[in-house]
């Protein structure tokens, strides 16, 4: 039988998986992962982060509300949950070092520029900062000049143009670093992003990436993701159980035929697994650099 909280949960499930692309960005706060006990392990789904905000007000929540007390959650938790995000960018954008001599940004899925604090800070780094960000969706010359404003006012030099991932409209060896930030849900082939990805990248490039993954076979989550798959793809394109980590992994191994490895390390691959409860909110992250 479909009670109260499955409904609100369907309805509000795609909103949540949208946030970090509508929500403006927000500064990170260090001080959420403290309070968080963290394990790493090497692409795969021990790691574990406990929620990132107190049990008291969730059990509060829970008391008032009942049935509709996770969708609820949910709601009252969008902000939160970026934040959270947010964290993550910090270190995973902190694998662009002043001594890396990178100079030239691809941001792949660059929707309204939700990572400009993170080039900010490496343009106050480095000394003076390229971006080009690359949307399926065609941005108005209004929306890019105001973007390009705002970049130009924190050092960053910024180019915005619409294209497809799989592919990208550049000459080999163009870029010193390649950003995928909940991207690789909504591509049509992810295994030929990363071509396209290590083809426009000079030796010694990154490629740096934060996806939402697809959780542990078996769970109540990918259950609801499994269900609400469709409805997702079809209302914004976002596919919520593809395994990124294990096609990351990948890349850096030869392929089935002997085709040499597209990448030449992996610097990072780390799954932060929330999902301590059923829902969504705690959908497994994965943060992830590999070297070409």
């Amino acid at each position: 039988m479909v009670i109260l909280s499955d409904v609100i949960c369907l309805l509000i499930f795609p909103l949540a998986h949208a946030a970090p692309c509508f929500l403006p960005p927000l500064r990170p706060r260090a001080h959420l992962l403290s309070r968080s006990r963290v394990r790493s392990a090497l692409c795969g789904h021990s790691s574990t982060v406990a929620p990132l905000v107190t049990s008291s007000r969730r059990a509060a929540i829970a008391v008032a509300f009942g049935a509709a007390a996770e969708a609820l959650w949910v709601a009252s938790n969008l902000k939160t949950i970026q934040q959270d995000n947010d964290v993550l960018k910090q270190e995973l954008f902190s694998a662009i070092r002043p001594s890396s001599g990178v100079r030239d940004i691809l941001e792949i899925g660059f929707g309204r520029n939700a990572n400009q604090d993170f080039y900010t800070e490496i343009a106050e780094r480095t000394g003076g900062l390229r971006v080009t960000g690359l949307d399926k969706r065609r941005v108005s010359l209004r929306e890019a000049d105001t973007m390009k404003r705002s970049a130009a006012e924190h050092g960053v030099t910024l180019d915005v143009m619409d294209g497809k991932a799989e592919a990208l409209p550049f000459p080999d060896g163009s870029f010193d670093a390649v950003v995928c930030s909940f991207t690789l849900c909504s591509v049509d082939d992810p295994p030929q992003v990363f071509r396209e990805a290590s083809r426009v990248l000079r030796p010694g490039g990154k490629m740096i990436m934060i996806e939402h993954i697809a959780a542990r076979e078996g769970t109540g989550l990918r259950a609801v993701q499994n269900a609400v798959t469709p409805i997702q793809a079809g209302l914004i394109g976002c596919h919520l159980t593809r395994s990124t980590d294990a096609l990351v992994q990948s890349t850096v191994r030869p392929s089935a035929d002997g085709e040499a490895p597209l990448f030449s390390s992996m610097d990072l691959c780390r799954v932060i697994d929330r999902n301590a409860f059923v829902f969504f909110p705690e959908t497994p992250v994965l943060l992830s650099v590999v070297t070409k």
